[in-house]
This record gives C-alpha cells, sequence and structure tokens, in this order.
C-alpha cells in the first residue's frame, strides 16, 4: 500500500475513535489510558512534514485548539506511521504513542489504529457489567488499542478547518 499517493496535500479529520480490549470487545471510552496519543483532530502530509490540528482540556480546565508542523515516516513494508517524527519506535516503548499502523485506505477514509496496550485489563466488565472500578487491576491489556478513523476534508472547507486551530 502506497501511502502518500492517496494521503498526501490532503486535509483529513477524525470522524470516529474506538478503542477495543484484547477480545476485541468496543468500549465506550479508554479510562486507564496513559496520556498522549497518535490521534491529532485532523492532519495533513506534505513530503517531509505533517501539519498537525490538536484539541484538548489544558491544566486549567480551558478546551484549546492548536496546530503545529512535525516530521512524519511511514514504512510500507510494516504499514506503520508515525505522525509526529521522522522515526518508527518500537511498540510499548515510551514513546511508543508517537506510531500507528495503517489499518485500510480508500479515496474517501482512512483507518488507522494504535495506542496498542493503553487500556486497563478487565475494562469491558467494569464497562458493561457494572463491575466495581478495583476489578481493573494495575496491569495493561496488552492487546488493546485505538482504532481511528477520518475522513478528507472537501478542498473547498480546508482553509475554515485550519483557521480552527491556531499555531502553537
Amino acid at each position: 500500500m502506497r501511502l502518500p499517493c492517496i494521503v498526501l496535500g490532503k486535509t483529513w479529520e477524525q470522524n470516529k475513535t474506538s478503542y477495543f480490549d484484547s477480545r476485541g470487545h468496543e468500549l465506550s471510552f479508554h479510562y486507564g489510558a496513559g496520556g498522549g496519543g497518535f490521534d491529532p483532530q485532523g492532519f495533513m502530509l506534505n513530503d517531509t512534514e505533517s501539519l498537525l490540528a490538536d484539541s484538548g482540556i489544558n491544566r486549567g480546565g480551558r478546551i484549546f485548539k492548536c496546530k503545529y508542523t512535525r516530521k512524519w515516516i511511514y514504512d510500507e513494508k510494516t504499514g506503520r506511521l508515525s505522525l509526529f517524527s521522522n522515526e518508527i519506535v518500537k511498540p510499548n516503548s515510551w514513546y511508543s504513542n508517537n506510531y500507528c499502523l495503517v489499518e485500510s485506505l480508500t479515496e474517501e477514509e482512512l483507518v488507522l489504529t494504535g495506542q496498542f496496550g493503553i487500556l486497563a485489563n478487565n475494562l469491558y466488565e467494569v464497562e458493561a457489567n457494572g463491575m466495581d472500578w478495583s476489578y481493573l487491576g494495575e496491569d495493561q491489556d496488552e492487546g488493546s488499542f485505538t482504532r481511528v478513523v477520518y475522513k478528507p476534508v472537501p478542498a473547498d472547507a480546508e482553509a475554515a478547518f485550519w483557521e480552527e486551530y491556531p499555531e502553537r
């Protein structure tokens, strides 16, 4: 799969984020997940740089939006993509949230998986069956992951999309 031919030069906007445990259960949230993530609100890849749209809540509890550039890299053999760095890091390392896998790609949709091992063990039982939070334990579910679906922003709406995210 040649990532650049379809993805380069387009703005991709996050459409849906899902969290899965190692048993395939889809969860509604990511309690127990570590900080950071591979999944910006949107991005555009150029030859060597990525423009990233980010949002979240800062320490003061205020919602923020910003955009910034980073280097990016894609390994065709493994399907690994890093939107934030020009190197692919090892899974479960300190920076492993900086890479993801390209699950599928069409002109209308890009699906990325990442944040492997990010969920707490037994989260499904807590969420679906009302188990006590202490049932989670301290271990992470090594087979868990996040799946993010991106859709391309129409060319005539790209400028408005990026205007929502001030320079960082």
